[in-house]
């Protein structure tokens, strides 16, 4: 699931732009991330944590290209 933004990273990274791939996504699936991690964080879950950072670590990723890659700065 957390690799699905990496075809859109890389199609924002070979045309330079962020046209035509929707932001909403990749910040949705973070705030769950982060959400989950809470979780992970309150009931002591090792596994939960560390799914969570993976996933949360690599939607900031794909949050920052999709801002630097924005047309409006």
């Amino acid at each position: 699931m957390f690799s699905t933004g990496l075809t859109d990273l890389k199609k924002m990274m070979l045309t330079k732009s962020s046209a035509n791939i929707q932001f909403l996504p990749f910040l949705m699936t973070c705030l769950n991330n982060l959400g989950w991690l809470y979780y992970g964080l309150l009931k002591q879950d090792g596994t939960v944590i560390i799914v969570n950072v993976i996933g949360a670590c690599l939607q900031i990723l794909y949050i920052v290209s999709y801002c630097y890659y924005s047309k409006s700065k």
